[in-house]
């Protein structure tokens, strides 16, 4: 486990734009997921409470 520690952590001092880019990439992945089920759980539920 400390070899693959340190080699991320090596990656991430030699290519710090690339390794920015793929951690905001992610970041904005996991955001457009929770919006979107945020969306989907909405629509399900929208009418639970009417019956019929």
């Amino acid at each position: 486990m400390k070899i693959a520690l340190k080699n991320f952590l090596t990656t991430l001092k030699r290519y710090k734009v690339a390794s920015l880019l793929n951690v905001a990439g992610l970041a904005l992945a996991f955001a457009a997921f929770y919006i979107i089920m945020a969306q989907v759980h909405s629509a399900m539920t929208f009418n639970r409470s009417v019956k019929d």
